[in-house]
């Protein structure tokens, strides 16, 4: 809702006001609470205010109340007024500010929620400028307002629908612009005070702002406003737009998609500020749709251009705060108030790189006597130098000149025309190369970001498919002699070398955009089936009603587990709540991009227990508590923590190390996990007949492959598949902390390496094939690589943390503080990466807790996996 106020005569309140351009009749006394109500000053579709008087305090007041009407809303509908009403209240009343409208106090009464205001004196800024686009309410000052009081003008409420004023003998003249620049300078302050506040008030425009009695600026109507630093920042559904049409900013039309921060206000503010220098609308259009493709891609006109009596540096200003992209903007509304400063006290303004002669004129104004001495002198040095310079120039010499001038014209021109298409077929070639490389290499986890990203690269493509026809028709001619440069062509101008160019460019943008077009593995069948399946991720994990039902629930949890700490966890994109462990009661969740869409989500059973991984199951992540453990291991101390009789020197020193909260894999990552997640291939090893031929031992039974651990895959893939899927390997500290569990000894299982056959597959007395042969004792069942979760999990649930396949780990290999430096190598290829855990073949010391193992990163192996990782967001 919209206060707008208009002076009038105090003795002329009525009980009666005109509103929506009907009469209502209010009744003789009316009391909300302690307010006793003195007149309506407003009303829109959701609320009212009211002139009323405080009787406790003593005091006049602007009363807000949530309009009647609201209860004709539906329920969801009227929560978000109430919670959007109160939200207000809250938020505004933490700001103090000379510029924004106070909140004095808030309340309910038999049902209705009221907010008493700060009772501003004055009128609105839409109303002035319409008084100036009037010529018979035009004054000498702009912020010249009469003797009176304030009441309502009905007429105000049709602001935002009139067509546009144009340029008229009652837009600012130049004496007015100052006083509106110190305007604007005060109102970007008071903006950056509710900024550095965490409001962004999402509805900046000429109604919200209010020109007291002394000419100041006054910020209302917060009703909109995002909390950035509240519990919930959004309270409308993603798509949903706030905000007023005419002034919305290009990311607000996005549907916040794209998000929202203080730089669309700064946007908004530009455009209040353009209106009042030129008192007309920077974006117009008969149609919304139309309205909002000129605010996303059209320029408006300068300033200077509707009004002449607005300064360059003032338009630029304007203009800068009007960039379409949010990084070119002003990044903060008082670095606004700044160069609004530096405009008034006649200083180079930041908005643009001000040019020399620019900067020169600048000095002149501010040091007027000097600029006039120096300027007359160095007018007589050029004149008397003109004079000697003209009087010995030879025409002669002056004609073949001319000539020689308009001759190299004259080529130049006709090999522009030639060049002008070429340059716009350079150009199309290089966004189609440009669009192919981000969708290859860019990462595309399912979020906002990435279904915007997408979505962009469509939209660039799609121009230049429009233009196919025309590219083929042209190519064809130039291959069969028809294509002959058009006539006017002057000798000397290179024809020939323009032809086979554009030839090239031609048959390089045509072959690249029938693959485009590939209607299975064309490039934009591929963008469209991941955006599609962002949308879907996004849909199942955070956007219906059951996704925000079960973070509903899991974030209950986490706030009453002690073991989080009152972590506030905020629902994760891509992931899907399976509710906690019944063993370690630690939250774990579904990565529903590594999941079969077809594939029931898992659920627990009557024990809560999960089902085992399949060849559909996503990738399962444990929500580990933040916390600090001993890190390293030591053999010389057994009194110490972490003591380890078989430690290597790289171990130690142990060392304390805090971690905050992080999601790690229950799993390795199995081979159809990998391929859902990154598009590729298998590129394990390990078959039934690749292990029975080399060492006569078959995988178990007739269990799926993609139930296995992905195998052969090395650092390198490993961080760019991830990446892709908004995953990443856990570091060095987060892998111990999670295979310890909160234990100090050297398996997460104990002390005792014969214990290892219930949680670890290592090399075991039923590996007898094995080349090397075996000294261990016992029998974990899996001769070689065993499917994923078969062996019991340690204290935080998670499963072959010891054995099976070694897991790399983010780290480059090094010392630890405190010990021998390692010497690494200089070439990349060679960089050694940490690799933890053992694997089937190694014997338990080296699958120990501490133990680090090292390979080059760019190498693979069969016996290397990997675990993924993932921080909270």
């Amino acid at each position: 809702m919209e206060e707008r106020t208009r002076r009038h005569d105090s003795d002329q309140a009525s009980d009666s006001t005109e509103t929506n351009g009907r009469r209502r009749e209010g009744p003789e006394v009316r009391r909300i609470g302690r307010f006793r109500i003195t007149r309506l000053l407003g009303s829109g579709g959701q609320g009212e205010v009211y002139l009323a008087y405080d009787e406790v305090l003593k005091r006049s007041v602007a009363l807000k109340t949530l309009s009647r009407r609201v209860e004709a809303c539906s329920s969801e509908v009227r929560r978000e007024y109430l919670s959007r009403f109160k939200r207000e209240a809250e938020a505004v009343s933490r700001l103090s500010h000379s510029t924004i409208c106070s909140v004095f106090d808030f309340g309910e009464e038999e049902g209705l929620p009221w907010m008493a205001l700060q009772y501003v004196e004055g009128m609105t800024l839409q109303d002035r400028i319409a008084e100036l686009r009037d010529s018979e309410f035009s004054k000498d000052d702009f912020f010249s307002l009469s003797e009176g009081t304030c009441v309502i003008d009905d007429r105000s409420k049709r602001r935002d629908e009139e067509a546009p004023g144009s340029s008229t003998s009652s837009a600012p003249a130049r004496r007015d612009i100052n006083a509106i620049a110190s305007f604007f300078e005060k109102l970007s302050r008071g903006l950056h005070t509710a900024h550095e506040a965490g409001l962004v008030h999402r509805d900046i425009k000429p109604g919200n702002v209010m020109i007291d009695t002394q000419g100041d600026p006054i910020l209302l109507d917060f009703g909109l406003a995002l909390d950035e630093f509240g519990a919930s920042t959004q309270l409308t559904e993603t798509g949903r737009l706030l905000g007023t049409p005419l002034y919305l900013s290009p990311e607000q039309i996005t549907g916040n998609r794209i998000r929202i921060d203080r730089r669309s206000d700064i946007f908004s503010l530009g455009v209040t500020m353009y209106e009042s220098l030129t008192l007309t609308r920077p974006f117009e259009a008969p149609t919304r749709d139309g309205l909002y493709r000129k605010i996303q891609f059209s320029q408006p006109a300068p300033c200077h251009a509707i009004n002449s009596a607005v300064p360059v540096d003032l338009g630029t200003i304007v203009e800068h705060c009007m960039e379409k992209d949010p990084d070119r903007r002003y990044q903060t509304a008082e670095d606004l108030a700044a160069d609004l400063r530096r405009f008034l006290d006649h200083e180079p303004v930041r908005a643009r790189k001000t040019p020399t002669s620019r900067k020169l004129g600048l000095w002149c104004r501010r040091n007027p006597v000097l600029a006039t001495s120096t300027l007359i002198g160095l007018f007589a040095i050029c004149s008397v130098a003109g004079v000697l310079a003209i009087s010995n120039r030879r025409l002669d010499a002056r004609n073949v000149e001319l000539d020689a001038t308009n001759t190299r014209l004259r080529i130049a021109e006709g090999k522009a025309r030639r060049l002008a298409s070429s340059l716009r077929e350079q150009g199309d070639l290089g966004v189609l190369i440009r669009v192919e490389k981000e969708f290859e290499t860019g990462a595309w986890p399912p979020n906002d970001e990435s279904v915007a990203s997408l979505a962009s690269l469509v939209a660039d493509v799609q121009p230049i498919l429009g233009r196919q026809g025309e590219y083929e028709g042209r190519l064809a001619a130039l291959k069969t002699g028809t294509g002959a440069n058009p006539p006017g062509g002057i000798e000397g101008d290179q024809t020939g070398e323009v032809e086979a160019s554009s030839l090239s460019v031609l048959e390089k943008i045509v072959s690249t955009l029938r693959r485009f077009q590939r209607q299975d593995d064309g490039l934009l069948a591929r963008i469209d089936r991941r955006l599609n399946r962002c949308r879907e991720v996004l849909r199942r994990t955070v956007g219906d009603q059951d996704a925000r039902s079960l973070w509903a629930r899991c974030r209950r949890r986490i706030a009453e587990n002690p073991r989080y700490r009152s972590l506030d966890l905020p629902p994760q994109d891509g992931l899907i709540p399976l509710g906690p462990d019944p063993s370690s009661h630690l939250e774990e969740f579904l990565d529903d991009a590594s999941h079969d869409p077809l594939a029931p989500i898992p659920t627990r059973d009557g024990r809560g227990a999960l089902p085992n991984v399949t060849e559909t199951t996503g990738a399962i992540l444990v929500l580990l508590p933040a916390g600090e453990f001993t890190m390293g291991a030591q053999s010389q101390d057994t009194s110490r923590r972490n003591y380890d009789p078989q430690a290597e020197p790289d171990e130690g020193p142990p060392r304390v190390v805090t971690l905050s909260s992080f999601f790690i894999g229950k799993h390795e990552l199995t081979r159809g996990q990998w391929k859902r997640m990154t598009g590729q291939s298998d590129p394990s090893w390990w078959t039934k007949d690749t292990s029975k031929k080399m060492f006569g031992d078959e995988l178990i039974g007739d269990t799926d492959p993609r139930e296995f651990p992905v195998d052969s895959v090395s650092w390198v893939e490993a961080v760019a598949g991830l990446k892709r899927a908004g995953l990443r390997l856990p570091s060095e500290a987060e892998w111990e902390y999670a295979c310890r569990a909160g234990t100090s000894t050297p398996w997460s299982f104990g002390d005792d390496a014969r214990d290892f056959p219930r949680f670890a597959n290592l090399r075991d007395s039923g590996s007898k094939n094995w080349p090397r042969g075996t000294s261990a004792t016992g029998n974990d069942g899996f001769p070689l690589v065993a499917p994923v979760g078969r062996l019991r999990p340690n204290l935080f649930g998670l499963h072959d943390m010891h054995g099976n396949l070694w897991e790399w780990c983010e780290d480059r290999y090094g010392a630890y503080p405190g010990a021998d430096e390692v010497q690494e190598e200089h070439d990349d290829r060679l960089k050694t990466r940490v690799l933890r855990g053992g694997c089937f073949s190694r014997l338990p010391w080296s699958a120990r807790s501490a133990d680090r193992n090292r390979y080059p990163q760019a190498e693979s192996m069969n016996l290397w996996g990997l675990r993924v990782a993932r921080s909270i967001v």
